[in-house]
């Protein structure tokens, strides 16, 4: 049960951080453009 929660508490933090990198990429992007 701990490692369940583990596991899904890692890919949470994961997706969470890869979300963010997306958005400051795109943010970045659309700013380069300008």
């Amino acid at each position: 049960m701990i490692i369940l929660l583990k596991d899904i508490w890692l890919n949470y933090m994961y997706s969470h951080i890869h979300n963010t990198n997306f958005k400051f990429y795109m943010y970045t992007h659309i700013i380069n453009k300008f």
